[in-house]
């Protein structure tokens, strides 16, 4: 039997990811209150600046970032155009240190500060132990990326998410991302508002047996993990070297390939 990489954890079409940028801690914890109210999963890029010139509660923040990612935004948030190479090393480095003191584990994902970065500096982000980094080239799909490290967003959170997110559960296909991005800082002061996002997690959640809630880094390890997978040719057998489960469809049905070896009946 035909395998199918169409699926994420637990079986469902579908994965939401919700990734902000820069360092509004105040309203970064507003706006996790509301993630964490409905189940919703997020990834917050962070500039190591912003975070050395704070007395923080470092206690306090783990327990507000519990569940969501903290990934690298750039120690200054510069332009990498003009950049040298040096100077794009020392950001992205310095920041990672920071970030990984205050989170307290590895920091593998990014954003570019101004949503882009000359190709000639990605063995530069991946010398970082950078894994992944998203732009700002919002491409209205729902569609996995082919390069983590040019990782496009379905849209802004001014892109009309409720009209996307009906536009998700519509779709038959497999598997589906709605990934939404944005600043904590936009929404008092914009007409995408707090209760804006509200709404949406709210809809959102009324789906969550059909969608997979997930921070940007557990997207990349599942598609990873996806990847990993080598199936025999009859389709009986499929043999999973990483630690996480993945779901495949086999013959009309969802299946779980747990870690280690798997055997089917046909």
């Amino acid at each position: 039997m035909t395998f199918l990489n169409d699926l994420f954890p637990g079986g469902k079409k579908y994965a939401i990811t919700m990734s902000y940028d820069d360092t509004s801690l105040d309203l970064n914890e507003k706006l996790i209150g509301i993630f964490n109210k409905y189940g919703i999963k997020g990834t917050f890029h962070l500039n190591g600046c912003g975070l050395e010139s704070k007395d923080l509660d470092i206690g306090h923040f783990r327990e507000v970032y519990f569940g969501h990612e903290i990934s690298c935004h750039t120690y200054t948030h510069p332009r990498f155009g003009n950049m040298p190479r040096e100077s794009i090393l020392d950001e992205i480095l310095r920041d990672r240190l920071i970030l990984e003191k205050i989170a307290g584990y590895p920091v593998r994902g990014m954003s570019y500060p101004f949503g882009s970065v000359p190709e000639k500096y990605l063995e530069v982000l991946k010398s970082c132990g950078i894994e992944y980094s998203r732009t700002t080239g919002d491409h209205g799909g729902f569609y996995l990326p082919d390069d983590f490290l040019h990782w496009g967003a379905t849209c802004h959170h001014s892109g009309g998410i409720n009209e996307l997110l009906e536009k998700l559960i519509g779709d038959a296909n497999g598997p589906r991302l709605l990934y939404i991005w944005g600043h904590a800082h936009e929404l008092p002061r914009t007409a995408i508002t707090f209760e804006t996002i509200e709404n949406f997690c709210r809809a959102a959640a009324e789906h969550s047996d059909k969608i997979w809630f997930a921070t940007n880094i557990e997207i990349k390890d599942y598609v990873d993990a996806q990847h990993s997978v080598r199936y025999s040719l009859d389709g009986s057998s499929a043999y999973n070297p990483s630690r996480i489960s993945v779901w495949a469809t086999r013959g009309g049905k969802a299946v779980e390939i747990k870690p280690g070896m798997n055997v089917f009946e046909n």
